[in-house]
């Protein structure tokens, strides 16, 4: 079984150890920021739990392009609240 320290799975600190393994064969090794982030939008109200209680800290690695964080153009995001 794969742990947080163990390469691609640092993810794993985002969630609680009982969905550790879940996530492991959900999201595999090396998922996207974006794929992480969708399936705890998309389970956040089925597994309220399911995120850790402690503060986590990203860290981008440009060398050897560990950690990509994509967005799209300004006109493609949907307004929300009073943001136009």
């Amino acid at each position: 079984m794969a742990t947080p320290t163990s390469p691609g799975f640092s993810y794993f600190h985002f969630f609680n150890e009982k969905f550790q393994a879940d996530m492991a064969e959900l999201l595999k090794e090396g998922p996207t920021v974006r794929r992480v982030v969708e399936i705890i939008l998309q389970n956040i109200d089925l597994y309220p739990n399911m995120l850790a209680t402690y503060k986590v800290k990203p860290n981008r690695f440009d060398n050897i392009q560990v950690f990509n964080i994509e967005i799209p153009d300004a006109d493609d995001w949907e307004p929300i609240g009073n943001e136009c």
